[in-house]
């Protein structure tokens, strides 16, 4: 019983950190950067051509 427990806790451990804590951290950082892509291709005129 002992054996199994520290295998579930080893194999739920960092999954369920990442989870809790982290993506929120990479999906911000990912939607901050395709925030800066779509600026600047707005900035440069590349969606003008759709609106004709």
């Amino acid at each position: 019983l002992y054996s199994a427990t520290i295998v579930c806790y080893h194999a739920f451990y960092l999954p369920l950190l990442y989870i809790t804590f982290l993506a929120d951290f990479f999906e911000e950082e990912d939607m901050h950067l395709e925030n800066v892509y779509y600026s600047e291709m707005k900035d440069a005129g590349f969606f003008y051509a759709d609106w004709e």
